[in-house]
């Protein structure tokens, strides 16, 4: 079997992550994170929600090639937010969140990309942003939607799958998906 990247993505508050960590757990497939130089936000650990570097590490893993589907964002603060993959990772099946650009990325260097972009009705996406408790400013929250609507309107994901209803809908679609994708149909 050729190895796959089950690649979830979707507007920030879609429920990306908690979709593909459940599929990750279902199919005994490793879960990557990213590595990111953003600061850890309150609940976070490193290791389990991404792998947070210092600018030093982070340069130092670019200039060896050890990254991909790399991004850098600039922040309501005026900071810039790098993020990527360890190309290390990427070995064998598994199932991680990404950017479509990160998609695109990992598909143009030649590997088998599964995307699925998980979308949800606004106005509950926009209250989920909001009860994260993850203290991320308001002006950060609406740069976030629009960098995020502005990427998505030029991105043709494999599935689609809306996330508004029950969160075990949203699995067992997910799941069929991939076990046809497994079985080669």
């Amino acid at each position: 079997m050729t190895n796959k990247i089950y690649a979830f993505c979707g507007l920030s508050g879609t429920g990306k992550t908690t979709v593909a960590r459940i599929i990750s757990e279902f199919y005994d497939l490793p879960f990557i994170v990213s590595c990111t130089t953003r600061p850890m936000r309150p609940g976070e650990k490193d290791g389990k929600d991404y792998r947070f570097v210092d600018d030093h590490t982070w340069n130092k893993l670019s200039k060896n090639g050890a990254l991909a589907a790399t991004q850098e964002f600039k922040v309501a603060c005026g900071s810039v937010w790098k993020y990527g993959i360890k190309r290390d990772d990427l070995k064998d099946s598994c199932v991680m969140v990404l950017t479509p650009s990160g998609i695109n990325e990992l598909r143009a260097a030649g590997y088998n990309v599964v995307s699925f972009y998980i979308t949800m009705i606004e106005e509950t996406r926009l209250k989920r942003i909001g009860c994260r408790n993850d203290n991320q400013s308001n002006a950060e929250i609406v740069r976030r939607t629009k960098a995020d609507k502005a990427v998505f309107k030029k991105f043709t994901p494999d599935y689609i799958i809306d996330n508004s209803g029950e969160l075990a809908d949203t699995i067992l679609y997910v799941a069929q998906q991939m076990s046809k994708e497994k079985s080669g149909k």
